[in-house]
């Protein structure tokens, strides 16, 4: 949106620089041609990011999506085979708060086991379960 405002400001300066020269210059009329140029082009570009503004956005500077921990201490809930089962909750961050993120989702691809060396083991799933 700012850069439509620019745009407008120097096609506006533009013209007033063209309707004020002086009389005196040698090569006015090439002048007059080069800024009337500048200003057409100027006015397409304008027009063309009042357009596309959503496109241009989205392609050129899309949004910054992170998953990151919630909290890191987690919640352990008993299972029930008599263990006990942690839980975590993430959440989806945004580090580009003016590119909105639309028709975004969070697939759950795999769970980390703990084994009894303290180690982890991956279980993927064999469907990703959908978050919203």
């Amino acid at each position: 949106m700012k850069t439509i405002y620019v745009l407008t400001a120097i096609n506006f300066l533009l013209l007033l620089y063209l309707l004020f020269a002086e009389n005196s210059s040698n090569n006015k009329e090439a002048l007059e041609l080069i800024i009337q140029f500048v200003s057409a082009v100027a006015t397409l570009l304008a027009v063309f990011v009042a357009i596309f503004q959503d496109w241009i956005r989205h392609t050129l500077l899309p949004p910054e999506l992170k998953i990151e921990l919630h909290n890191s201490e987690g919640a352990v809930v008993p299972s029930g085979e008599g263990g006990k089962t942690m839980f975590f909750h993430l959440k989806v961050v945004n580090y580009r708060k003016w590119s909105a993120a639309k028709n975004s989702e969070v697939l759950l691809v795999e769970i980390k086991t703990r084994l009894n060396d303290n180690s982890f083991r991956s279980v993927p799933l064999a469907v990703p379960r959908k978050f919203d």
